[in-house]
C-alpha cells in the first residue's frame, strides 16, 4: 500500500537537501538532474549559478492543493533575489541560511519572485477555472497550486531540439511524475465527479515524454488548434496535456475549452 505523506516528506527533505549541497559545492551540485540531457546554448543554456527551483508550492498540504502543474523549467531569473551577490534579505541569502530553507520559503507564492509568481499565476488560473467548474471555490488559486519543474535550473531561453528525452526518462518517471502523481493523489479532484486524479500539464515537450513512456494516450480529443491528450499513470492517477498543433508560446488553453477538458477528465478517467 502506498504511503504518499512519508513519500512526500522524503522527497521535500530531499530538494531541501539537494539546494543545501548546491550552496556547499559552488553551485556545482545538479540537485539530480541529468544535466548530458540538456544542451541548451546563448540564452537557451541552464543557468547554474541562479537559486533553482525544483518545484513551488506547499505539496504537503494535502486537500488544501486544487492542482499539481507540470512546467519544463523555472524560466528567466531574478538577479536582485536568485544570485549570490544580492542582498541579505534576498531569496538567494534566506533559503542558504535556514536547514529547510527552500521549503520554507517557497511553500508561499507571495514570497517568490515576481517573474516566477507571474509565469506560474496563468497556469494557476486556468487550473483554478477547471476546479471550480463555473462555481466559486474556497481555495485561493495562487496559494493551492503545486507546481513542479522538469528542469530545476533557470534559463532565458528553451529549446525542445537541445533535450535528448532518452537520457532523462528515468528522471523524468522517478523524480517528477511519480511524484506529481502522489501529491495529486492527496488532493481535490479537479472536476466534480473526476474518479481518479490527475497531473495537468501544457506544451509539446510534456506530450513527447508522456508518448516515450506511455506509449499511447486513452483520450485524445482536437478542437482548433489545441489537441487535449490524457495518459494513464497508474491505476489512481491521469496525466493530462494540451498542447497546440502548430506555433503557440508557453500559455494555458483557452476558457472555451473547459467543457471539452471537464469531458475527458470525467468521461475517460475510468477506461
Amino acid at each position: 500500500m502506498e504511503n504518499n505523506d512519508e513519500d512526500l516528506k522524503q522527497w521535500v527533505n530531499k530538494c531541501d537537501d539537494g539546494i543545501q549541497r548546491w550552496f556547499e559545492t559552488e553551485h556545482k551540485y545538479d540537485l539530480g538532474f541529468p544535466l548530458e540531457a540538456y544542451n541548451g546554448k546563448g540564452k537557451t543554456a541552464l543557468n547554474r549559478e541562479a537559486l533553482p527551483e525544483p518545484y513551488v508550492g506547499d505539496p504537503l498540504a494535502k486537500r488544501k492543493i486544487s492542482a499539481v502543474l507540470l512546467r519544463l523549467n523555472p524560466g528567466p531569473i531574478v538577479p536582485e533575489q536568485q544570485l549570490s551577490n544580492s542582498d541579505q534579505e534576498s531569496l538567494y541569502n534566506r533559503v542558504r541560511e535556514v536547514r529547510n530553507g527552500y521549503s520554507e520559503t517557497y511553500r508561499f507564492w507571495r514570497d517568490i519572485p515576481q517573474a516566477t509568481h507571474d509565469s506560474w499565476k496563468k497556469f494557476a488560473g486556468w487550473a483554478s477555472g477547471l476546479s471550480c467548474s463555473g462555481q466559486s471555490s474556497s481555495l485561493n488559486p495562487e496559494e493551492s497550486i503545486v507546481g513542479i519543474d522538469l528542469i530545476p535550473f533557470h534559463s532565458e531561453g528553451y529549446s525542445s531540439g537541445k533535450m535528448k528525452f532518452s537520457k532523462a526518462m528515468s528522471y523524468f518517471q522517478d523524480e517528477i511524475f511519480r511524484i506529481a502523481a502522489k501529491i495529486a493523489k492527496t488532493s481535490h479532484n479537479i472536476v466534480p465527479c473526476q474518479t481518479q486524479s490527475v497531473v495537468l500539464a501544457v506544451g509539446k515537450n510534456h506530450y513527447d515524454i508522456c508518448k516515450s513512456i506511455f506509449c499511447k494516450p486513452m483520450a485524445c480529443v482536437e478542437s482548433d488548434n489545441w489537441e487535449f491528450t490524457l495518459w494513464k499513470y497508474d491505476s489512481g492517477c491521469n496525466i493530462f496535456v494540451a498542447r497546440q498543433k502548430k506555433g503557440g508560446g508557453p500559455v494555458p488553453p483557452g476558457r472555451k475549452h473547459d467543457r471539452i477538458i471537464r469531458s475527458i477528465l470525467i468521461n475517460k478517467s475510468t477506461l
